[in-house]
């Protein structure tokens, strides 16, 4: 079944959820800190259990905060572990 992007913010709306967007200028650069190259810029992946990768989403509730963190196989897109802390 598919649904659409309308959809979805009209049951947002009628669930009273809304979103919350990260501020301009969250974070500055330490120009101490090191750099790193991003290490999967030439890989395709092409098997299950190839390249992982992870993903932290933070929610906000009516009384504090959640945090939900996945690990996903992104060859297959599976979810292969997951976890949440309620704070």
């Amino acid at each position: 079944m598919y649904i659409g992007r309308k959809l979805v913010l009209k049951l947002m709306k009628k669930l009273k959820l809304y979103p919350i967007y990260p501020k301009r200028c969250l974070s500055f650069n330490n120009k101490e800190h090191e750099k790193y190259p991003y290490l999967l810029k030439n890989i395709t992946p092409s098997h299950p259990n190839h390249v992982w990768q992870t993903d932290i989403t933070y929610l906000k509730l009516i009384k504090g905060y959640a945090y939900l963190s996945a690990l996903i196989d992104v060859y297959t897109r599976k979810i292969l572990s997951y976890n949440s802390l309620i704070h």
